[in-house]
């Protein structure tokens, strides 16, 4: 199994503002540089079970299902590769005089080397910039 976490403290935003940019997959977009789209059926909640696209700029449409959704704690995502399964597991928190935003990814299967290799590793490097990115727009969307 292959793991990397990123943990930020952010002030001047608040938790209901980054969770309504977060439960706003059809924006994601415009905060992650990285994606083309997000497209979650209207109506869909932001709940376990549900299903999206995600079409990033380098890649093919992915298939994204959410997991262990905590309305203003904590979300995962997965989408699944031949051989491997990668995760994500979002949280935020009260800290202090702000929030604290942690994303751990995680890629899990008999090919997930490969796949660490191919995605993960791109992933997480671009974690930090895309959580300065959504709480830029949570404040100016959301707050």
């Amino acid at each position: 199994m292959w793991k990397k976490t990123f943990t930020k403290h952010y002030t001047n935003v608040t938790k209901e503002a980054v969770w309504k940019a977060w439960a706003d997959v059809n924006h994601w977009g415009h905060w992650d540089e990285e994606l083309e789209y997000c497209q979650m059926n209207d109506g869909d909640a932001f709940a376990d079970g549900t299903v999206f696209i995600m079409k990033p700029v380098s890649g093919p449409k992915i298939k994204i299902i959410l997991y262990d959704v905590v309305p203003m704690q904590c979300f995962s995502d997965y989408c699944r590769f031949p051989g491997a399964k990668m995760s994500d597991v979002h949280t935020i928190e009260t800290v202090g005089d702000g929030v604290q935003i942690s994303n751990t990814t995680t890629m899990t299967g008999l090919l997930g080397f490969i796949w660490v290799q191919l995605v993960g590793k791109s992933v997480a490097k671009g974690i930090a910039e895309q959580t300065d990115n959504l709480v830029e727009y949570a404040r100016a969307h959301y707050e």
